[in-house]
């Protein structure tokens, strides 16, 4: 029965994007994205509308808020990622306002999500629902942080966020790559939900799963809809969004370590970002032709198309290995 309903909610969010796509593809006509100008052989796409994350955001989070089948943990997760997804809509309206790849300043955003991060670390330090005790992957083992548990929230859910922001630099990259993230995370609470893990039920890691596949749902619905070439680009709004709802998936379930297995592409993007500044700084040398890495592939002459499919190769066997590992 749960099994079926986690369908419906992927199914419900499914329809709901593709309803939304045309109003806000024709709503964004105007709101042409910036494209930064170190990154010349993107030039082609000046003028593709921005701010698409509202489809899929709207699609998954709406179908969360507005269903009588769940509670608590799901509920402030989708308005987590709301919250987020404002963040980033407001850096994108302010990027297409001054028609330059130049939203809000890196300490405001910083300080915003900080902000929203430490309001969600609160909730789950004093929510009896989510414990402080982590699931160690690949082993049978835990980790009780207990109130370091809330330091280590707050990195996740900023990091994730950041890290999910990067990677979005492709058609469809992030996209791809975070469908299978989701139904990844909604493949193993279904699992904990079969086995009595962690609290069951409406308010619990159930309704978790109910989130996840809502996600997962609406970004299938935009990558079919919006494939190469992209009619409209997710932005900011859609890319802090997604890094949102993973981060909350997980670490509300207290499968926060596993971030790191199934994202594993979001963390090879930020640690190519932080090599090579941290290189030029020192040598004045890039290890890198551009960072993140999957535009490095881009000016090693690697099409788009095979980069995306690339990444999402590689999500898809982190995700083999950590659903495995768990069941």
């Amino acid at each position: 029965m749960e099994l079926v309903r986690i369908g419906l909610y992927a199914i419900l969010s499914i329809v709901g994007a593709i309803v939304l796509t045309p109003l806000v593809v024709k709503t964004a006509t105007n709101a042409k994205q910036p494209i930064l100008h170190y990154v010349d052989n993107h030039n082609g796409k000046a003028g593709t509308p921005t701010m698409g994350g509202l489809i899929f955001v709207f699609a998954a989070c709406l179908v969360i808020i507005v269903s009588n089948g769940v509670s608590s943990m799901a509920f402030v997760a989708a308005i987590v990622t709301i919250g987020f997804g404002m963040i980033g809509f407001l850096d994108d309206f302010l990027k297409v306002k001054t028609k330059k790849n130049k939203g809000l300043k890196a300490y405001q955003k910083l300080l915003a999500q900080t902000a929203i991060a430490v309001a969600v670390a609160l909730y789950c330090y004093f929510n009896p629902q989510i414990s402080t005790v982590f699931k160690i992957p690949f082993s049978a083992n835990t980790v009780d942080l207990r109130g370091w548990a809330i330091p280590v929230y707050i990195f996740v859910l900023v990091s994730m966020v950041n890290a999910v922001n990067l990677t979005d630099g492709l058609d469809g990259l992030v996209a791809t790559t975070g469908s299978i993230f989701f139904t990844a995370i909604t493949v193993i609470l279904f699992i904990m939900t079969s086995r009595g893990i962690g609290n069951i039920g409406a308010g619990g890691v159930t309704s978790l799963a109910y989130f996840s596949a809502a996600f997962a749902g609406a970004l299938i619905a935009f990558i079919v809809i919006n494939s190469f070439p992209a009619k409209i680009f997710m932005g900011d709004t859609g890319s802090l969004a997604i890094g949102a709802g993973m981060a909350c998936a997980a670490m509300f379930s207290g499968n926060t370590f596993y971030i790191v297995i199934i994202g594993i592409v979001y963390v090879i993007s930020a640690l190519s970002v932080a090599i090579q500044v941290i290189v030029f700084k020192l040598t004045k040398k890039r290890v890198f032709l551009m960072a993140p890495l999957h535009h490095h592939f881009e000016r090693r002459g690697i099409h788009e198309n095979k980069i995306v499919a690339g990444y999402a190769l590689v999500t898809v066997i982190a995700a083999i290995v950590a659903v495995i590992f768990y069941a």
